[in-house]
Parts: C-alpha cells; structure tokens; sequence
C-alpha cells in the first residue's frame, strides 16, 4: 500500500501529502494469518497487481479488528461481508 502512495503521489499532489503524514506507519504484513486473509480478499477482488491495496487494507483491519477505509465498491461490499 505503501508503494501505490508513493507512486501515485508523483502525480497526485494530494496523494503524495497524505504519505508523509507522521501518523502513518509501515507495519509488518508477513504473519501466516495475514497472508492467508490478504489472499483471501485478493481472490475475491482481483488477481495480478489489482487492488492490491484494497486487500491489504481489509487483510490487516480484520486480523486487528479495527475499521477499514476504501474506496472501491467491490472491496466495501467484500469488507462488510465479513464484518470488516
């Protein structure tokens, strides 16, 4: 997720602004349970390098129980199927 920021902030100002805010936080995505989860939703929302961040994102809110923010159609309707 990280890197679609960065790459998208070469051409969207507000993008990249929202990168270098100090509360975001790179975290460690490699645990068994999220990875399992990240390919879960990845299955479902698409394969090769889309949406990609979508997945990470509802990987990493339902491991954590914590509330997920995206703005694809498909990824909400996945994301609160699960109760993400």
């Amino acid at each position: 997720m990280e890197e679609e920021l960065l790459n998208g902030g070469s051409k969207h100002a507000q993008l990249y602004q929202v990168s270098m805010q100090p509360w975001l936080t790179t975290v460690d995505a490699t645990t068994l349970d999220y990875l399992s989860l990240f390919s879960e939703y990845h299955g479902r929302l698409g394969r090769g390098s889309r949406n990609i961040g979508e997945a990470a994102t509802l990987a990493y809110a339902e491991l954590h129980n914590a509330t997920a923010m995206i703005d694809d159609r498909a990824g909400r309707r996945h994301g609160l199927e699960r109760g993400v």
